[in-house]
């Protein structure tokens, strides 16, 4: 499945990778035999165990209980093996978490707990509630209204929960209810793509407040990214200001005529209202520059210009072509120097300096290549590191995991899996977490304005089908083979554009299982985008660059078995050698807004240092398999060979 990126094994454990429970320094059980037993899911041991005697009660240093373990790790059966022998349905850990909050996930398990006494209105640390929780969880909509039905109270959290999933009735049913929304309730809603949920939050509001703290981002700012023209006229309504900037300069008008999701009738509109498209952002584009930057020929022409080819996003190299594994080398130590410095600069991990490096990393080392096993090893702490601060809300279905959310926990978990990196109480949670954010329909989804990396259901499906098999909780198989099952049904009726969202579902359907003639169709349409000068595009309208062409070549070589003498996929391997630069990365240039204050980490290229760094990974991945101990591979395709 991840061959030529996980070290070879023999084929019996190839498909999922060996787990071993380690219970971390913090989380020491009582008793560690009834904890793995839970973990096991080992109906008839835990059943034998407490005939013999052992604690229903047991907990570990945290105070999180057998029946906490249970809700996360196991099944109701279990769940209801543990009350019957007087688990306490409401034992509260160290940062008041109950069963109850473990349980979000899993309506069963909620009726089962609420049932036999849970308090539905029991209080965590931060005064969170079992339902605030429950509305942010893409699936929690069941498990609110059942917790309502039986006396639960949602306060403005709860709301904002609601708000944020674009749930519109059930956000209606808590305004009905005397709810009220957060004084900036309205920059969630303005997100949604639902105008007449940003219309119902507007009557509760009396004025539009500040921006977000953090990004500076305006509502006005999230509804000319995401759409609809709708949502910006109830905004314009109440005089928004048209020229607002984020903390990267941008106003509503760039947001508009760079997004993905946005349409021309956006700009028409913020123009009429006398947006200034001639003011530039932190790097010098306008709202010009960004529409053409994306080849975006409808709001090229809604600003006032003619018509234009995309730029190109990736400068060609300047140095004599070396061999594959030299590149891969250079590329390699960058990622060393870029990783700590993100995070020391942003006190927190990314998939483009943490898990895209491990990934990277471990797909040149099964090549024979030797990293500094020393920074690739503190890729990985740091990520743990994260993530250990995040425990406690973990535990209680908060799962924010450092940010980026989907993002973070599907990137995390591959690139930790990818560097055999062992199961230990940490990685359980956020496993748990992740099985938590599966929208109904089977997808995975990050509502996120840093394209491409964010806004692609396709593409964190596929990375979330990986994480479940990599770090499965054994005491749930038949929920994670449900789970991966429906994720593959997602994947089956997609029909992506972007060549991102073409790769990983030709990656996810592997990963998945789905049959040949499945992925030989999903191939074939990733194959058919590739360009004349042998690189794909991000999308059809832009030109090619190396973050789009090293996931589909990835994407064909280990999803769809493409052999690496095929001669398209060497045009694809020449293209990247050719635009790598002479510091070892490939630049990328950004068309995503991002929220974070702008901030050097030791990668090449200034505000393009974050898609360079992705990019940089997938083409180190993309051109591993070139690097073999073998004679050189005869030039061919324009001279796509290693010479070694």
């Amino acid at each position: 499945m991840l061959e030529g990126i996980l070290p070879r094994r023999p084929p019996i454990v190839n498909i999922v990778l060996p787990v071993l429970l380690v219970f971390t320094s913090a989380a020491v059980a009582e008793d560690a035999d009834l904890f793995t037993i839970l973990r096991a899911g080992d109906l008839g041991a835990l059943q034998r165990s407490l005939a013999a005697g052992a604690d229903a009660n047991s907990a570990d240093s945290r105070g999180t209980t057998a029946l906490h373990y249970a809700a996360m790790y196991s099944s109701p059966e279990a769940m209801t093996l543990l009350i019957e022998a007087g688990a306490r349905v409401n034992a509260a850990n160290r940062a008041g978490v109950t069963p109850l909050f473990t349980a979000l996930g899993d309506l069963t398990k909620v009726r089962l707990l609420v049932e036999k006494g849970a308090d539905v209105n029991a209080k965590a640390a931060e005064g969170r509630l079992p339902v605030r929780n429950a509305a942010s969880l893409p699936s929690g909509a069941p498990v609110v209204e059942y917790l309502l039905s039986k006396g639960a109270k949602p306060d403005t959290a709860t709301l904002s929960g609601a708000i944020a999933r674009g749930n519109l009735p059930l956000a209606q049913r808590l305004i009905a209810a005397g709810v009220s929304p957060s004084p900036t309730a309205y920059i969630s809603a303005a997100g949604s793509g639902i105008p007449a949920l940003l219309r119902l939050v507007l009557d509760q509001t009396k004025a539009l407040g500040s921006p977000d703290a953090q990004s500076q981002r305006t509502a006005l700012m999230n509804a000319a990214y995401f759409g609809p023209a709708a949502s910006l006229e109830l905004l314009l309504d109440r005089q928004a200001e048209v020229d607002a900037k984020d903390n990267r300069g941008h106003t509503a008008l760039m947001h508009a005529a760079g997004s993905d999701l946005s349409e021309p009738a956006i700009i028409k509109l913020l123009l009429w209202k006398n947006a200034d498209p001639t003011l530039k952002d932190q790097r010098g584009d306008t709202a010009l520059a960004l529409a053409r930057r994306r080849g975006d020929t409808a709001k090229t022409a809604a600003l006032g210009a003619e018509p234009e080819a995309a730029e190109d996003s990736t400068a060609p190299a300047t140095q004599p072509l070396s061999s594959v594994r030299s590149s891969v080398e250079r590329a390699l130590r960058l990622f060393d120097i870029a990783a700590p410095g993100f995070f020391k600069a942003n006190a927190c991990i990314s998939c483009h300096h943490q898990s895209i490096p491990q990934m990277a990393t471990a797909k040149a080392r099964a090549a024979g290549i030797a990293p500094d096993e020393q920074a690739a090893k503190a890729r990985g702490k740091s990520v743990l590191a994260i993530w250990g601060g995040e425990v406690d809300r973990m535990w209680q279905s908060s799962c924010a995991v450092g940010g980026g959310a989907t993002a973070t926990m599907t990137y995390g978990l591959v690139g930790l899996g990818v560097e055999q990196q062992p199961a230990d109480s940490v990685i359980d949670a956020v496993v748990n977490c992740l099985t938590t954010a599966q929208a109904p329909n089977g997808s995975w989804l990050l509502s996120d304005v840093r394209q491409p990396l964010g806004m692609d259901p396709v593409k964190y499906t596929a990375l979330a089908i990986r994480a479940l098999q990599l770090y499965p909780l054994p005491g749930r198989r038949d929920e994670f083979k449900a789970r991966i099952k429906s994720a593959r049904e997602f994947l089956l009726s997609a029909s992506p554009r972007e060549t991102q969202a073409m790769a990983f579902q030709v990656l996810g359907l592997k990963w998945a299982g789905a049959d040949s003639a499945a992925i030989t169709k999903a191939a074939g349409k990733l194959a058919a985008s590739q360009r004349a000068d042998g690189g794909w595009p991000q999308l059809s309208s832009m030109q090619s660059d190396a973050y789009a062409t090293g996931q589909a070549m990835w994407g064909l070589y280990e999803g769809a078995g493409v052999p690496k003498t095929d001669t398209a996929w060497l045009r694809g391997a020449h293209y990247l050698r050719t635009t790598q630069q002479v510091d070892g990365s490939w630049h990328v240039r950004s068309r995503g807004f991002g929220f974070q204050p702008y901030r050097e980490t030791g990668f090449p290229h200034g505000h393009d240092q974050w898609i360079s760094s992705a990019a940089t990974g997938f083409a180190v991945m993309a051109l591993a398999p070139l690097i073999e101990p073998a004679a050189p591979i005869a030039a061919r395709a324009g001279g796509a060979a290693e010479q070694r």
